[in-house]
């Protein structure tokens, strides 16, 4: 076959993308499972911090070996509810989202043992806007939450507009600071948590009163 035919032309195009294709797949799949256990740890660092339990220069082992002491997982009603014991006792966590400013936030949210406070709150996932609502992920704003009370009617927890520049630190008044010129994110978190806690308050409380199984 000659070089400079079209058959030939076309030939080596499909012998080159074929040989890519392949390549690009034995590549995703080498990595897919390093991947998975990065995902993995990230989403198990997101729980123990959201119950209070800091990973803080934790390699990835340590912090696997912690969640597996600390963590117990729950299926109920096609829902996740993870139990962690923590020095306060035991807080109740659970997966939740709701959307942003520009896509999704994926949060993980954590009340205390008798439902009243929250134990905290994290994220996993977020594409706010950094230096204003991807401010939700530095830590001042997530400890605002930590033992925060619950409020006894929706909404539960508000966010609200502040002068103060590291939080509010009342925790008795079911409230927390928003972000300064993140208006629509804060509302967003606020709405997320809030959301979560209507859905996942009633199923707490059954499993507390032994009603689930």
């Amino acid at each position: 076959m000659r070089k400079d035919s079209p058959l030939y032309t076309i030939l080596f195009a499909f012998i080159i993308s074929a040989l890519f294709a392949l390549l690009l797949g034995a590549v995703n799949a080498a990595t897919r499972d390093t991947i998975l256990l990065k995902q993995k740890i990230v989403e198990e660092k997101a729980i123990l911090e959201a119950a209070g339990i800091s990973t803080v220069g934790m390699s990835d082992v340590e912090v696997d070996t912690l969640f597996r002491e600390k963590v117990k997982t729950v299926e109920y009603s096609q829902k996740t509810i993870y139990l962690v014991k923590t020095d306060k006792g035991q807080a109740f966590a659970f997966k939740y989202s709701g959307p942003g400013l520009w896509g999704t936030i994926y949060a993980i949210i954590a009340v205390d043992e008798s439902l009243t406070r929250l134990a905290g709150i994290s994220f996993t996932k977020q594409s706010e806007t950094p230096g204003l609502g991807g401010r939700i992920d530095e830590s001042w704003f997530k400890m605002q939450f930590r033992g925060e009370t619950i409020h006894d009617t929706y909404p539960f927890i508000k966010v609200q507009k502040s002068s103060r520049t590291s939080g509010d630190p009342d925790h008795t008044n079911a409230s927390v600071d928003a972000i300064t010129g993140a208006t629509q994110t804060s509302n967003a978190v606020e709405k997320l948590i809030n959301e979560g806690l209507k859905e996942y308050i009633p199923i707490l409380k059954a499993l507390k009163a032994g009603e689930m199984v």
